[in-house]
C-alpha cells in the first residue's frame, strides 16, 4: 500500500466515523487528504470501492487486536474486559449511522461485515464461553450456541437509533453496559468476584 493510499483510507475512516458514510463526498475526502479528487480516483474507481477498502481494513485490524486480547488474557473474564476496553475505545465518538449507511448504500460491504460477524466473531464468543465454563467462571448448564447467538444479536441493538439515539447515548457507553449485563448473566460466584475485581479501579 502506498503512502497516498494509506492517507486516503485514514482520512476516509476519520470522516465516515464522524459524519457517517453517505454524508461524506469524494470531494471532501480529497480535500481532507490534501490531494486532488483525480488522484483519489486513481486508487479507488468509485466510492463503493473506497468504502469497501476502509471497512475491510478496519474489520481486519480490529479482529487481529481481538485475537491478541484472547491470547493475552489470563482467564475468560479478563478477556471480556480487555475486549471491552479495546472495542470501547474504537466506539468512542463513532457515529452509529455509519452501519445504517453501510446497509442501505453499500450492501456488498455490509454483507461482508455480516459474514465476518457470523463466522469469525461468533466463534470468538463461543470460544470465550467454553473457556469460561472450563475455568468454572461461567455456569456449565447453559446452551452455548444459543447464548452466543443472543450475544451476536445484541450487537445490532447498539446501533438502533430508535432505542439509543445518538448523541444522547454514546455508543461506547451503550456497548459497555450491554456487555456487562450479558456477562453478569453468565457467571458463577467465582466469576462474579472477578467481575468486581476488574471493575475496581487499580
Amino acid at each position: 500500500m502506498t503512502e497516498v493510499q494509506e492517507r486516503i483510507l485514514l482520512k476516509s475512516d476519520e470522516l465516515f466515523r464522524k459524519f457517517g458514510i453517505r454524508a461524506v463526498t469524494m470531494d471532501e475526502i480529497a480535500l481532507n487528504s490534501g490531494i486532488s479528487k483525480k488522484t483519489v480516483y486513481q486508487y479507488f474507481k468509485d466510492k463503493n470501492e473506497l468504502v469497501d477498502a476502509v471497512m475491510m481494513t478496519h474489520f481486519d485490524s480490529n479482529y487481529k487486536k481481538c485475537e491478541t486480547c484472547c491470547k493475552e488474557a489470563s482467564n475468560a473474564i479478563e478477556e471480556i474486559f480487555m475486549l471491552m476496553k479495546h472495542i470501547g475505545e474504537d466506539f468512542r465518538n463513532l457515529n452509529p449511522i455509519i452501519l445504517l449507511d453501510l446497509e442501505k448504500f453499500h450492501n456488498k460491504t455490509f454483507e461482508k461485515f455480516q459474514t465476518h460477524l457470523d463466522e469469525n466473531i461468533t466463534q470468538m464468543v463461543l470460544n470465550n464461553l467454553e473457556r469460561g465454563i472450563k475455568e468454572k467462571l461461567y455456569r456449565d448448564n447453559m446452551q452455548t450456541e444459543i447464548v452466543a447467538r443472543f450475544r451476536m444479536a445484541s450487537i445490532w441493538i447498539l446501533f438502533d437509533q430508535k432505542i439509543f439515539p445518538y448523541p444522547k447515548f454514546e455508543l461506547s457507553n451503550v456497548f459497555k453496559e450491554v456487555l456487562l449485563l450479558f456477562l453478569y448473566g453468565l457467571v458463577t460466584p467465582k466469576g462474579y468476584q472477578l467481575i468486581e475485581k476488574y471493575q475496581t479501579p487499580q
